[in-house]
């Protein structure tokens, strides 16, 4: 039994190494079949671990030595440290909370249609073309994922059903040189190089632009956004957009099978084993459940009133919410040159932490989250905005042991599922800056209206589950106070 055991854990070894196009050498194998079997972790996870430590390693050979090996292991049992009981708990739940500073950064080589990860430490005295790069290698990570949609990938072979199947065909901006009055689709950038006058700009180039006609897809079209426009080059040298859309999306599950599962979200590699794992567990935890609160106001006591009736509501279920988001603003007067009361902002985060202790439940085995908001104290407005310092949020780190200050924006992973918190006005923000006026574009579709009403129903069971537990809470306190 225990070699038939020892055999199944070397064969899915091999295949996981292979889909990163790497072979282990026998006693390379042998090290890490011992490293699996003596892990405190599922064998998954540590397996998991130990390949985005080869990855971020950088081996310079398919065929993976001993040696290193046993150094990427050495190094990995360092990093659990005296730390790693508490974090196996936190682990446990299957809740990975990422902080937006530390995600991992990725350049594209367009020659290679690679990912490289950029080792360069983030620093904030960045140098003059950081911003060209920022702007340039956000064009190719979407251009390699418009090359990829069937929409516009041209035909291999002139025969067959690839006859009939209509695709456009992208034009890069320096080929539209003398070709005037001649239907062409291009992806650029929209910029306002001039007063009052708009240019599509890519790698090649840049062309002046005429929108005042176009028929535009639902969205936000403001500078700097990267669009695909179909349209002609009129004798002026003005290109003259008919239809201006956004480059297509693409399904999570397409885009891991293009980078060879890369890790872009900074939680961890997930491959096909690990996602069909993840998703049963999801489906035998049926009774799973965040709670999301916003503008939690610790200035006025009204607040802490209805949070004692939520918190009360929950602590009285069987099976407790996994996990509390608490985000911004913390505060009813947002901070700024004229209001910067930080003695008053930690008091507030004390009171909290006072309410918080007539729960020990929800305290001891909740995760809790806090996302700042834009009007809490901050170094500036940009995004992404770093945690809440320990300095302002008072006697919350020690009534919570399972807290975490959260950057805003905030990526948890949950099993399978990548969440985004972000707490910001970005529509009001985009809206002032439109470069044309939005149009709602409702889809009909069958699909999509059942998408609406599964939505609307799964927002009415919360709203009522929330009432039910606020309602609970009322008829507690009112029988306690008879």
């Amino acid at each position: 039994k225990l070699l038939t055991m020892a055999f199944n854990l070397s064969g899915i070894v091999n295949e996981e190494f292979k889909m990163m196009g790497l072979s282990l050498r026998g006693d390379a194998m042998t090290a890490v079949c011992a490293f699996l079997e003596r892990s405190s972790a599922d064998a998954n996870d540590a397996l998991s671990a130990l390949l985005d430590a080869l990855d971020t390693k950088g081996i310079s050979s398919s065929i993976v030595q001993r040696e290193t090996v046993d150094e990427v292991v050495a190094g990995l049992d360092k990093a659990a440290g005296p730390g790693a009981v508490a974090a196996l708990l936190d682990y446990e739940d299957g809740i990975t909370i990422v902080d937006a500073f530390k995600v991992p950064r990725y350049n594209y080589d367009s020659q290679r249609r690679v990912f490289h990860e950029v080792s360069k430490p983030p620093t904030i005295n960045a140098e003059a073309d950081s911003k060209i790069e920022l702007y340039r290698e956000r064009f190719l990570l979407l251009q390699q994922r418009i090359l990829r949609n069937r929409m516009f990938v041209k035909p291999s072979f002139n025969c067959g059903a690839a006859i009939d199947r209509t695709y456009c065909e992208l034009t890069p901006l320096t080929g539209l040189l003398g070709n005037a009055n001649e239907t062409r689709y291009v992806m650029g950038c929209l910029s306002q190089l001039e007063d009052d006058r708009y240019f599509l700009e890519d790698l090649t180039g840049q062309i002046q632009v005429d929108m005042s006609h176009a028929a535009t897809t639902s969205g936000l079209y403001t500078e700097n956004c990267i669009v695909v426009a179909e349209g002609e080059v009129r004798k002026d040298g003005v290109f003259e957009v008919r239809a201006l859309g956004f480059p297509p999306a693409e399904s999570r599950e397409d885009t891991r099978s293009a980078t060879n599962f890369q890790d872009f979200f900074g939680a961890g590699r997930l491959r096909p084993s690990d996602v069909a794992r993840l998703e049963e567990q999801e489906a035998a935890s049926t009774s799973d459940m965040f709670v999301v609160l916003s503008d939690v106001w610790l200035d006025k006591e009204s607040t802490f009133t209805r949070l004692r009736a939520v918190f009360e509501g929950f602590d009285s279920l069987d099976v407790i919410p996994c996990m509390f988001v608490l985000m911004g603003d913390f505060t009813s007067q947002p901070f700024g040159p004229t209001h910067y009361d930080f003695a008053g902002y930690s008091r507030g985060f004390d009171q909290l932490a006072e309410l918080l202790r007539d729960f020990p439940r929800l305290r001891q085995e909740a995760r809790w989250v806090m996302v700042p908001g834009p009007g809490d104290p901050g170094v500036s407005a940009a995004l992404p905005r770093p945690p809440l310092r320990p300095s302002l949020t008072g006697k919350l780190r020690e009534a919570l042991p399972r807290v975490t200050f959260a950057s805003n924006p905030a990526r948890v992973r949950f099993r399978s599922q990548d969440l985004v918190f972000l707490r910001e006005d970005l529509q009001s923000r985009m809206r002032r800056n439109c470069l044309l006026p939005p149009v709602d574009l409702e889809d009909t579709s069958a699909a999509a209206k059942a998408a609406r009403a599964k939505a609307a129903a799964a927002a009415k069971r919360s709203q009522a589950a929330v009432a039910r537990a606020e309602a609970g809470a009322v008829a507690r306190n009112s029988e306690g106070m008879a």
